[in-house]
């Protein structure tokens, strides 16, 4: 059956645009999926939310998904400089858990699995767009459809890049290495994050015989990594994790990628839309990238459905979007900058005993009960 309300589109090739196009076409509306492909399905994992996960199920994902989800119900911040941790307790706060893991594998496999008629889909290099104050043509080969509204979501999106939205990068000058181990021993139910002089090192319980790595290192700590073997490697890890977990199997598969702070000067230009990693990008120590993203998707879902409304493209509507996604993304952007700098901020290098200060102003931070709130809002909510 097609859609009678008019045509939004969705352009990107990763989880979020999928969901988004899923979410939009849910609520009665056509969508122009433009992409490039199946989004890239590989070894990445993902901490979700508590309050994201039980939307997914309403969203209408299969069991089979919610099934592979693993429960994290503590998770332990270390400084590891000082020997002093502070844990975080699902059941002292009276939750179920405080956030789910993901594997990539099955959210792609979960997405693939709701086909929509409502769902058109344009190859995302084959598509021309012509936008005014009345609607969006998006054109490929003989077919051309006009959308209320086009909404971007990915990092690498050249319509967000090249035109009016303002773009500022700051760049943290650290590399993000990350992989998966097999465990036979260890806390599978506990997230734990170190921070140490040259890197923050998340580790992240995928199951109860898996854990995921978060490795976000300064330059000097990545180049020494990127040469040892995988043995020395191993051995290196083995030390930093203090026996968390036992170490079963090969460390060979490590994807890295640079950090940055990534935010626009305005998220929208006439009738284009900025969500997710098109939006902002933030530091992965907290783990809420997806998370923004998603919430994005499930902010523009709440005026879609309390407005009624056939045109999501007019300027009112993208305003109250803006407005609701606003206080979220920069409160996020914000506590995971403040941390990443007393870690890895520079300035601290010719001014200051990094060895002394920086293990003080970690702990200061983490005993802020301010800070504590926010860390745990961020990762339930």
């Amino acid at each position: 059956m097609v859609s009678k309300k008019g045509a939004i589109a969705v352009r990107g090739s990763g989880i979020v645009s999928h969901v988004c196009a899923i979410m939009i076409a849910r609520l009665g509306y056509k969508v122009i999926h433009i992409k490039r492909g199946d989004p890239l399905n590989n070894d990445s994992f993902f901490a979700i939310t508590p309050s994201i996960i039980d939307w997914l199920r309403r969203l209408g994902l299969p069991q089979d998904f919610f099934q592979n989800i693993h429960a994290l119900k503590k998770i332990n911040l270390i400084n590891a400089q000082a020997n002093i941790e502070h844990l975080f307790n699902a059941d002292e706060m009276f939750l179920d858990s405080l956030a789910f893991m993901v594997k990539q594998t099955d959210f792609i496999d979960a997405l693939s699995s709701k086909d929509s008629a409502n769902i058109f889909n344009m190859d995302l290099d084959q598509t021309s767009y012509k936008k005014n104050s009345n609607y969006v043509e998006c054109s490929s080969g003989s077919e051309s459809i006009k959308a209320s509204l086009l909404i971007a979501c990915d990092a690498d999106d050249k319509e967000i890049i090249n035109d009016g939205f303002g773009e500022t990068v700051k760049q943290y000058n650290q590399t993000a290495i990350t992989f998966s181990f097999y465990a036979k021993e260890g806390n599978f139910d506990c997230a734990s994050q170190f921070f140490f002089e040259d890197s923050i090192l998340a580790l992240l319980p995928l199951s109860h015989s898996q854990v995921g790595v978060v490795w976000s290192c300064n330059n000097v700590l990545r180049d020494l990594l990127v040469h040892l073997n995988p043995e020395n490697f191993k051995s290196f890890f083995e030390k930093r994790i203090k026996k968390r977990f036992t170490v079963d199997s090969e460390l060979n598969a490590k994807n890295q990628f640079n950090l940055k702070l990534k935010t626009l000067d305005s998220i929208f230009d006439k009738r284009v839309l900025a969500i997710g990693d098109a939006a902002h990008i933030i530091h992965p120590m907290a783990g809420q990238g997806l998370n923004l993203g998603l919430r994005d998707i499930r902010a523009i879902e709440a005026l879609l459905e309390s407005s009624k409304i056939e045109d999501a493209g007019n300027e009112n509507f993208l305003r109250r979007y803006e407005k609701m996604r606003k206080k979220d993304v920069a409160q996020l952007a914000l506590l995971t900058d403040v941390l990443s700098n007393i870690v890895h901020g520079e300035h601290y290098v010719n001014k200051l005993n990094k060895g002394s200060i920086i293990p003080a102003a970690i702990n200061g931070l983490l005993k802020n009960k301010f800070l504590k709130q926010a860390i745990i809002k961020q990762a339930t909510q």
